[in-house]
């Protein structure tokens, strides 16, 4: 037993060594890939020739695969637990932005710059898009898909023109028995 805890003592007392060694040794390699010219050039040479390599890029392609497998797998899980976190996360975001006014303040210019940004740089794609959508659409599908996303406020559009109709023809016609 005491040979067993003089073994663990000296085995941690090199491991402490050890690690201090290593700390050592990877702030100096720290300051000199900041500082040294040379070492930052050999490491980049180095990464280089490590990512042309071909086994590397098959490693890379195969664990990027199975990442994205793996997520797949996951979130198409109802009871997962990214997606249940996700959920989480996005109910506590909602509930900060409904509570923080200034959070609120600077998410709406977050979004508002997200939207400038997309609008102007991918104007063209939206207008063809939207354009591609709605020429497939016959006269009666366009007709049921506006009136799904208008609802209730297409009967007060619709009110509200024939009024606006009235008036301006009722306008016309006494402008021409005045002035004729």
């Amino acid at each position: 037993v005491l040979s067993a805890i003089w073994f663990l003592i000296h085995a941690i007392k090199y491991a402490v060594l050890l690690r201090v060694a290593l700390d050592r040794y990877l702030t100096g390699l720290a300051d000199d890939l900041q500082h040294d010219p040379a070492t930052a050039a050999k490491l980049q040479d180095l990464t280089g020739r490590l990512l042309d390599h071909a086994a590397t890029r098959d490693a890379v392609g195969q664990i990027v695969s199975a990442t994205r497998r793996a997520i797949v797998e996951m979130v198409e899980q109802p009871d997962s637990a990214i997606r249940l976190r996700t959920a989480g996360a996005i109910q506590q975001l909602g509930q900060r932005v409904t509570e923080d006014q200034q959070l609120r303040v600077k998410v709406d210019a977050w979004v508002a710059a997200a939207v400038e940004y997309v609008v102007t740089t991918y104007r063209g794609e939206i207008t063809r898009t939207i354009t591609d959508t709605i020429d497939r659409w016959d006269g009666a599908e366009a007709s049921r898909r506006i009136e799904l996303a208008a609802g209730r406020d297409l009967q007060f559009i619709r009110v509200n023109g024939t009024v606006v109709g009235a008036l301006a023809g009722l306008a016309i016609y006494a402008v021409g028995q005045f002035l004729g």
